[in-house]
């Protein structure tokens, strides 16, 4: 990871900011977020967390060329990039749903069924229980989705497709969803969206 931090302020010296922002979007936190779905969550230390956050913000340094450390971290923020527990909320959503959505992997799709449940004030809103009975029950997946899809304000469908699945869980987590390119005579491209996350306080 140090390495890659010293790749990265070697780009940021020959790139602009907003190209910087992209190239660290694929080449840092694609590596750094790498299967999150599994280890980033509820159940994550908090000196893990506390890592991560630190490694976060420390890019954003690298993009604001804040080599002295000045600005806060709330400054940091406004560029838009998720912190890593908002990320570890929409990869998880955005697996389960896609799960369902398939029926696939079976195994998984078996356990996210069991726990799945719907309320009469929300028939279309899709929840689930925490089945676990001791600490290492509720690392498992299906257990500890719950806070998460409570978060969500709109009903699945499995005809929904893989980009409305995704800005529909960025818009209910808050995530900001800033357009990339410009299409045709200046209308926004709704194929080019980047959907970058900020904790709204």
């Amino acid at each position: 990871m140090n390495r890659l931090s010293v790749g990265l302020r070697f780009l940021r010296k020959r790139l602009q900011k907003r190209e910087f922002l992209k190239a660290t979007t694929s080449q840092f936190y694609g590596l750094l977020y790498y299967g999150s779905q599994v280890w980033l969550g509820p159940h994550t230390k908090i000196s893990d967390v506390r890592r991560l956050n630190s490694v976060h913000y420390k890019t954003l340094r690298v993009v604001e060329n804040d080599w002295k450390k000045k600005k806060k971290r709330a400054e940091l923020d406004k560029l838009g990039r998720a912190k890593p527990s908002l990320w570890g909320k929409y990869a998880t959503g955005n697996l389960v749903l896609k799960t369902i959505k398939k029926e696939y992997p079976t195994y998984l799709y078996g356990k996210l069924c069991n726990t799945q449940y719907s309320t009469r004030r929300n028939p279309g809103k899709m929840l689930f229980y925490d089945g676990s009975k001791t600490r290492l029950g509720f690392q498992s997946i299906e257990n500890r989705i719950g806070d998460i899809f409570k978060e969500l304000d709109f009903c699945f469908d499995k005809d929904m497709s893989d980009d409305i699945i995704r800005v529909s869980l960025k818009r209910s987590l808050k995530m900001c969803i800033i357009p990339e390119t410009p299409g045709p005579e200046g209308r926004i491209d709704q194929h080019h969206l980047t959907a970058h996350a900020v904790v709204t306080v």
